[in-house]
């Protein structure tokens, strides 16, 4: 299965909002959990935070607010690797300066025996990482919707 993954800039996944054509979140599949590669981890996570500077400068960009609410906009990208999901953030709380931060680590069983058990606790991760992703499109939402104030 490795042979068949293909290697590149490109990202795994992209959610969007369609009513504005506009790229709010990434995810990254880094590698098959059989067979961990390290580097292949460090050169996504490289890839992720790339992307979500891509996705801030885009919206920075291409709609004018107010940067007090720009700053507040925090945009995620997931990636996968070796049975964990890590989720990174990144924002721009100053002009010219991001910040990139891993959010939240958590795991998936491997053993098939504990999977009923842990799966309330996975999905417990799955919805919290689901309301960090909504929380970043109202915020995005907030920015894009509302003009400048008068200075």
């Amino acid at each position: 299965d490795d042979d068949r993954r293909c290697t590149g800039n490109k990202i795994d996944a992209i959610i969007s909002m369609v009513d504005f054509d506009l790229e709010v979140s990434t995810l990254e599949v880094s590698g098959s959990p059989s067979c961990p590669d390290h580097t292949h981890y460090i050169g996504d996570r490289n890839k992720t935070a790339k992307m979500l500077k891509i996705i801030l400068n885009f919206i920075k960009v291409n709609y004018s607010g107010d940067f007090g609410q720009f700053r507040r906009i925090k945009v995620y990208g997931v990636q996968i690797y070796d049975h964990d999901f890590y989720i990174y953030s990144m924002c721009m709380p100053f002009a010219g300066v991001y910040y990139f931060k891993l959010e939240k680590k958590f795991s998936y069983s491997t053993i098939p025996a504990l999977l009923f058990k842990e799966l309330p606790k996975f999905a417990s991760n799955l919805w919290t990482m689901r309301d960090m992703i909504i929380s970043s499109t109202k915020s995005i939402m907030s920015y894009i919707t509302n003009p400048i104030p008068n200075q």
